[in-house]
């Protein structure tokens, strides 16, 4: 005797998968295009990357401590 899982909600439609994807695709495109017009003003000079600042980790065992 095989049992069917009931599911607490239907199967998403056709159109809601193609909405979601449609979602994704412009999210992507909208990265992309925030990401090279960061690169481009960087390499233009009008802005200049945060330089890292070094962690210093002490400590033994499970007593860490970070200092920064």
């Amino acid at each position: 005797m095989s049992r069917v899982p009931v599911r607490d909600r239907a199967a998403p439609k056709s159109i809601r998968r193609v909405e979601r994807w449609l979602v994704g695709v412009v999210m992507a495109f909208l990265a992309f295009v925030i990401e090279r017009a960061v690169l481009h003003s960087i390499k233009k000079g009008t802005t200049t990357p945060k330089p890292p600042e070094p962690t210093t980790i002490s400590g033994t065992g499970t007593d860490l401590t970070a200092e920064l």
